[in-house]
């Protein structure tokens, strides 16, 4: 394999036409992957029935699914940062099975799974080394930062990443099948209806993938694909006026009028800093040396600088940049393949970085999953889902879902945590229209303590084993259920 060439190496039509499923398991390396996702993937589930954490990204998504289809207008009625398909999604599987722990331990594997699709991406991309794309693959299952979400549950940016695997599979692996146009194309709309940063990793594998193959109908294929994108997110502006205020204006307008600034500190100082140095190395290193690689390098390198950047973004965000990371590892096995192919260093450093990355990640991950549960949060969930309906919560409405309790509604219904406090008037307003009031650890910050007081004198507090605390209001449309309280 030489590393001056500038046209990648492509599977035989054969390989391209074979299911999914042989290009995994015809090679040790695809079915070590496959068992590390399933072992990964259980033991992610293992106590998912039972996890918590309410002051999470999912409360918002959720909530803001449940809104959309009680059929409130998104962007006018209530807040939202983001496009909508994945809170519809989420709330069309909540009004599906009923409750959300199917659904987690579903995108759980999902999430998992998609380690499977990017090692058949990367084998392609690196002209059928199994070995290079095992060991990007490993290292994108193995990434802290996004691996640990389950505590987070459901996070906007991991569905970004499946969608974006399945941009590059269909565009990439797949190029020739008879649908793939379409399939590629229902990737892109999905990515940009969840998560506008999309466009970034977006652009940069369609320019990335132009300048490889220099084809007119490769610039054709992505121009058409553009173009269909872009109308159909305008339709959707056109559809929720309110949207563009919320995710343009707000968005920009933040990233324009703050000072940008790498925010290399978090990068280097977590779990990851080893994926995270070792893969940016191997990309820049393409860059400059490398023309074989330099653009799909370069397309990486921006998404990560993407990322990077915006000042409204956290550490989290890095997990929209798991795929150049991957690709960044991916590129130094085929470099150290390269340069040592008769002998055993190869293999010994790339074992000893398999090992690195296992030791520095794995515990902290299974620490993280085995110990992420509460049996009480679920207790308090099914007692509430016994008292008088509608339910007024603040910072944490995913306590008024899992207790399948319809909600007051107001503006900041589904990320009010993310807002200053609203004043004490309107929280009393909302207040004369609950029957049952829920205020959690945060809420008690969230709500002054004068009101607090006055709710004590003016409704009836149940005596609840915690630190929550329940009111049941007096309020004339809940009377007759409140008093059935004991």
């Amino acid at each position: 394999m030489s590393v001056h060439g500038s046209t990648p190496i492509k599977f035989s039509e054969a390989d391209d036409s074979r299911p999914f499923y042989r290009k995994i398991v015809d090679h040790p390396t695809g079915i070590v992957l496959l068992v590390m996702v399933v072992l990964i993937a259980a033991a992610q589930m293992w106590h998912l029935a039972v996890a918590a954490m309410p002051a999470t990204d999912e409360s918002i998504h959720v909530e803001v699914g449940r809104m959309s289809w009680e059929g409130r207008m998104p962007y006018r009625d209530f807040s939202y940062g983001h496009p909508l398909l994945f809170p519809l999604l989420i709330g069309s599987g909540l009004k599906l099975v009923g409750h959300m722990w199917p659904l987690r331990m579903f995108y759980a594997a999902l999430n998992c799974l998609m380690a499977l699709p990017l090692y058949v991406i990367f084998r392609k991309m690196t002209g059928g080394d199994r070995i290079a794309a095992f060991l990007g693959a490993f290292f994108f299952l193995l990434y802290h930062e996004m691996m640990h979400n389950d505590a987070r549950f459901f996070a906007s940016r991991q569905i970004v990443n499946m969608f974006l695997i399945g941009f590059l599979y269909w565009g990439v692996v797949r190029e020739n099948h008879r649908g793939s146009w379409f399939l590629q194309l229902l990737c892109a709309v999905g990515a940009v209806m969840t998560h506008l940063t999309a466009v970034v990793g977006l652009v940069a594998f369609s320019l990335a993938h132009i300048a490889t193959q220099r084809s007119m109908p490769m610039l054709r294929r992505y121009i058409g694909m553009g173009c269909v994108v872009g109308a159909i997110f305008c339709l959707f502006l056109l559809m929720f006026p309110r949207a563009y205020e919320r995710l343009i204006l707000v968005h920009f307008g933040s990233i324009v009028s703050s000072p940008l600034y790498p925010r290399f500190l978090p990068f280097v100082g977590s779990r990851d800093a080893f994926f995270y140095v070792l893969s940016s190395i191997s990309l820049l290193v393409a860059i400059v040396a490398w023309s074989k690689w330099r653009w799909w390098a370069l397309c990486m390198v921006i998404i990560v600088a993407s990322v990077l950047f915006p000042p409204e973004y956290f550490p989290h965000y890095y997990v929209i940049g798991a795929i150049p990371f991957a690709f960044g590892v991916t590129l130094f096995a085929v470099f150290l393949r390269w340069i040592e192919s008769e002998s055993l260093f190869a293999p010994t450093i790339l074992g000893v970085m398999i090992i690195i990355q296992t030791v520095i990640v794995l515990p902290s991950l299974l620490q993280e999953w085995m110990g992420n549960r509460d049996v009480r949060y679920y207790e308090l969930a099914e007692y509430v889902s016994k008292l008088p309906g509608p339910l007024l919560t603040f910072t944490e409405p995913i306590y008024s879902v899992d207790a399948h309790q319809k909600a007051v509604h107001f503006y900041l219904r589904a990320d009010a945590r993310t807002y200053a406090p609203l004043p004490s008037e309107e929280i009393q307003a909302l207040a004369d229209q609950a029957c049952t009031i829920l205020l959690s650890g945060r809420d008690q910050s969230y709500v002054p303590g004068a009101l607090q007081s006055e709710w004590e004198k003016k409704y009836k507090e149940i005596e609840y084993p915690g630190p929550e605390r329940i009111f049941i209001t007096n309020n004339a449309q809940c009377l007759p259920a409140s008093m059935t309280i004991r």
